[in-house]
């Protein structure tokens, strides 16, 4: 069997095609907002270039090179506080192709003056002539580009055109390029590689740490779109990544209270579920997580053995629910049923009379086996085990494992063992809550990745970050304004402020929100299912699931003295998804709304912003039983208002 993974698959497609005695499975496509949720990717590419006309590039690479000392000091920090493994960052540094000597020597003189205690390995080249290289006093040794990430010593590559087939170095955080504009492409080539996140997750606390920085000495921002539009290009790695201009970063709102922060950690999402979910494995992996006490204390020691004496027990609760089902299915696995027919060379034939064969004992034996086997995660292994064991010496092992076989291929069994399984996750999940808040690193990403495994949505929360990147001018065009500013957000900058990019209905909704009485705070929700974005999963006409991050998260406060949470989602009611999105919003507020002070949908209708109001049932069951192809009327009934 041989599987192959690839962001540009024909090739592997071709050479399997052209093997003999092989089954071709059809590739399975994985869309580009999972890779973007996964979190392998970076989820910002951070581009930088001259402001104005002249040479610049000694002052960018120093730039360059202060920057991937800054990603030293970071990862450096989160490595410590978080007991994770060393980053150690990469700058590339890509130069033009007939760079002379004298070129290089004045590249590798900025760096090593910029960055003091380069060690003799640090600096080399990856160039298409494969030899070292002797600049100045160090020796530019040439590696293999595939080599580079288990490397430590390498610090600084060296590249020309887009680094060969097989470069693979999540530790490439910083790009200085001196390509000049017309070669967007491979400018783009070589940032799709460097998109790569060095733990393979995204870091949930220090968003400096989800982005790869990109210096272009020899852009223009009017030629600038080039480069986006590579990066962006449908199926490219760099398409997984927000492309992003003059990013500020932003710190958790001094000015604000922790208890905000709290209030908006607590309130439930419910994410779309995950459709390779299973289950099984997603009760497993959490035993296994509970049951680690590599780092501290395990949660729960004996996890395992609570979640095997949980499926065992209903296993055996199921055997006796469907006993005679049970006892038919063991006839047909003990017997076969055939036809019996003479035929004569006279081309006569008797009428066909049934008979029944005994089935083999060995031929009950594989099949048996297999059937158990067929449950994941071993399951019906650790039933049988149990059953055997419980009885004792003596045992028919081929006859209890014949009735279990005989239980599996009961209608609706396997669905019940799921059940349970998913009860003892949610049940953990629950017990373990808060320890599972304050884990960290490796193993909080672990526990997040088991909570997003759900079949049907499951209530979560958000993981605010401690830091967030968000861009601070209008667009890339040249000499585009800085972008609107505004208070209360809970990440802000010295002064409180935080930028936002909003159209006119937008800014209208917030401006609102801001000035009312009880208003303490607001929060962007990022655009993508992250876990540090508020996530409902709603079901598409396609019967598929995808997941609606609603725009605004308010604080306010309660007239008891504590703090509410609102979610006012302004929504275009002419969009396709809309009607879809209503009904997942509709869901939350009918299974979770009591832990919210409002929800909120706005959508401007002939020119005025109308509100439904989804805390109310009536609004709700007229979402839910509505089948209009849009969903404006909605907002034009008797049980909305203008939004005020």
């Amino acid at each position: 069997m041989v599987w192959g993974i690839s962001a540009t698959i024909e090739r592997f497609k071709t050479a399997m095609g052209e093997l003999g005695s092989r089954t071709l499975y059809p590739a399975v496509d994985v869309g580009i907002d999972k890779v973007r949720a996964s979190g392998l990717v970076k989820d910002r590419i951070e581009l930088f270039e001259p402001g104005e006309s002249g040479t610049f590039t000694t002052t960018l690479l120093r730039e360059a090179v202060d920057k991937v000392r800054e990603f030293d000091g970071l990862w450096g920090a989160y490595a410590e506080e978080e007991n994770e493994p060393q980053v150690l960052p990469v700058l590339v540094i890509q130069v033009p192709e007939k760079a002379t000597e004298a070129d290089l020597a004045e590249v590798v003189t900025v760096v090593e003056q910029q960055w003091p205690g380069l060690g003799k390995y640090a600096v080399v080249n990856v160039f298409g002539e494969h030899t070292d290289l002797v600049v100045g006093t160090r020796t530019v040794r040439y590696v293999a580009p595939e080599t580079i990430e288990d490397d430590h010593h390498i610090r600084v590559v060296l590249a020309k055109e887009a680094i060969s087939t097989g470069w693979d170095c999540p530790r490439a955080e910083v790009l200085y390029s001196e390509r000049p504009a017309s070669d967007a492409t491979h400018i783009a080539q070589v940032v799709g590689r460097m998109v790569r996140q060095p733990l393979a997750r995204r870091i949930t606390t220090d968003d400096s740490l989800n982005s790869v920085w990109c210096y272009l000495p020899r852009f223009k921002l009017s030629a600038l779109a080039a480069i986006v539009t590579e990066l962006n290009a449908p199926g490219e790695v760099g398409s997984a990544a927000e492309i992003v201009i003059a990013a500020g970063l932003f710190e958790r709102n001094s000015k604000l209270d922790a208890a905000v922060f709290e209030a908006i950690e607590s309130v439930p999402c419910l994410p779309a579920p995950d459709p390779l979910a299973n289950p099984l494995r997603r009760a497993k992996a959490l035993a296994k997580l509970l049951t680690d006490d590599s780092r501290t204390p395990a949660l729960l020691p004996g996890a395992g053995a609570e979640l095997t004496t949980k499926l065992n027990n209903r296993f055996a609760g199921l055997m006796v629910e469907h006993a005679a089902t049970v006892a038919r299915n063991v006839e047909d696995i003990e017997t076969m049923q055939g036809r019996h027919t003479v035929y004569g060379f006279d081309d006569s034939a008797t009428k066909a009379a049934p008979r029944t064969i005994v089935t083999a004992a060995r031929d009950i034996d594989r099949d048996t086996r297999r059937i158990v086997a067929s449950v994941k995660e071993g399951v019906a292994k650790d039933y049988l085990k149990h059953v055997v064991e419980t009885a004792g010496p003596g045992v028919d092992i081929l006859g209890e494992r014949t009735k279990l076989a005989a239980l599996i291929r009961a209608p609706g069994v396997i669905a019940s063992i799921e059940a349970a399984a998913n009860e003892w996750v949610v049940e953990q999940l629950g017990r373990f809550r808060v320890q599972i808040k304050h884990t960290t690193g490796a193993t909080k990403e672990s526990f997040l990745r088991v909570q997003g495994q759900t079949i049907t949505p499951e209530p979560t929360s958000i993981e605010l970050p401690t830091t967030l990147r968000s861009p601070t001018r209008e667009s890339n065009a040249e000499g585009a304004p800085s972008l609107p500013t505004f208070m209360g957000h809970l990440f802000a900058d010295t002064a409180g402020a935080f930028p936002a990019k909003l159209n006119s209905w937008e800014t209208t909704v917030l401006k609102a929100e801001l000035d009312r009485p009880e208003f303490v705070a607001w929060y962007r929700n990022p655009s993508r299912a992250t876990v540090a974005a508020h996530r409902i999963g709603y079901e598409t006409s396609d019967g598929d699931w995808a997941s609606l991050q609603i725009d605004f998260m308010v604080v306010s406060n309660l007239p008891h003295g504590t703090l509410g949470v609102s979610l006012i989602d302004p929504h275009g009611s002419h969009l396709a998804d809309a009607l879809p999105k209503l009904k997942g919003l509709a869901h939350l507020a009918r299974t979770h709304g009591d832990q919210f002070v409002r929800i909120e949908s706005i959508a401007e209708v002939d020119g005025v912003l109308r509100v439904l109001d989804l805390q109310r049932e009536d609004v709700r069951d007229g979402v839910d039983s509505f089948t209009g192809a849009q969903a404006t009327p909605l907002y034009e009934g008797p049980a909305t208002a203008d939004y005020s």
